[in-house]
């Protein structure tokens, strides 16, 4: 029950932009690399790319700038809509067996440890304070962002959700060892 978004793989200006007409416009194009895959900072993701000359730019500023093993490997994504970035994980750790994580996206919630854990099995509840438990998830209930606050448009029934239905994955398949929601 967890929709996760096709990332269509592409190696030619052309590709990307069939796979766009696809898609829909508003796309992202990115690294499959891991390292780089979520990294704006370091030229792994272009985002809101909204017609095919800022596709083609795009792909080609990347083919040009990213080491020979991240240019080979671009894909063109579905662009989200506005709102908070969310990172919801599931790993077997070999004490505990299945855990699953959840943190606000960007790199600073990672680099400060504002990161939330649980062991599965998860109630609506369990899910819930889950998300509740990192210091940013204030900013998912209109907390303030810099200057403005947080669209009225976080579903947080959704993301409870979802987070419920990784920590059920997660205590199903035990051989699933990690898998990462990215961005939620």
């Amino acid at each position: 029950g967890i929709e996760v978004w096709p990332a269509v793989p592409v190696t030619s200006e052309d590709e990307a932009v069939a796979a766009a007409v696809e898609l829909g416009y508003p796309v992202v194009l990115k690294s499959a690399v891991e390292r780089l895959v979520h990294r704006t900072d370091l030229g792994g993701l272009r985002l809101t790319l909204e017609n095919e000359h800022a596709l083609r730019t795009a792909y080609l500023s990347m083919s040009a700038t990213l080491p020979p093993e991240a240019s080979g490997r671009l894909v063109v994504q579905r662009m989200a809509p506005p709102g908070i970035a969310c990172v919801a994980a599931t790993t077997e750790d070999p004490l505990f067996g299945p855990v699953v994580s959840f943190r606000l996206g960007g790199i600073y919630p990672e680099v400060l440890g504002d990161i939330a854990y649980w062991i599965p099995p998860l109630t609506m509840r369990d899910a819930r304070s889950l998300i509740s438990a990192p210091k940013a998830s204030a900013l998912l209930t209109g907390g303030p962002l810099l200057d403005r606050t947080v669209p009225e448009a976080v579903d947080l029934d959704a993301l409870v959700d979802l987070v419920a239905r990784l920590g059920q994955l997660a205590d199903d398949l035990p051989e699933v060892a990690f898998m990462e929601l990215n961005p939620i």
